[in-house]
């Protein structure tokens, strides 16, 4: 499945595009957008993706992140490890603490969605999901609403 569908609203401008996803910004509300556009994001790709996205949030104090995963129908659980453990912590740093996510329509998908983020925050190791409990994360079941909400 791909999702080269560009966002289409006011305000949104791309900011990097990339073989697997495109990250947006919407400046006037403080809005970062990752939209992934291919069924999978290798791992060195997310990984740089993200780089460029805490650019964008550092540069332009970014308070909302949307990740649109609609377009996956795998991904890459080292890489979604990195990305709640490190990756969200430094951009609570930053002050980023709403994070939206919109999934497939895929009931297997958000099964396993359900089911590493259960892993994730039963972790042991308190000090390494702490950060998680400072960010606001909610699911959307379309952009417009992931924006507004």
């Amino acid at each position: 499945m791909e999702n080269n569908i560009n966002i289409d609203i006011p305000g949104v401008e791309l900011h990097t595009e990339m073989p697997h996803a495109k990250l947006y910004l919407m400046r006037a509300k403080g809005v970062a957008i990752c939209q992934a556009t291919k069924n999978f994001i290798p791992r060195e790709e997310f990984k740089l993706l993200f780089e460029r996205a805490s650019e964008l949030i550092r540069l332009n104090a970014i308070r909302k992140f949307i990740f649109d995963k609609r377009a996956l129908t795998l991904f890459d659980q080292a890489a979604m490890e990195w990305y709640h453990f490190e990756w969200k912590k430094d951009m609570l740093a930053l002050g980023l603490n709403t994070h939206r996510k919109i999934l497939p329509d895929d009931t297997i998908f958000r099964n396993s969605v359900k089911i590493c983020r259960e892993a994730i925050f039963s972790d042991p190791d308190a000090a390494k999901i702490a950060h998680l409990s400072q960010i606001e994360i909610k699911y959307a079941e379309s952009m417009q609403e992931a924006i507004a909400e």
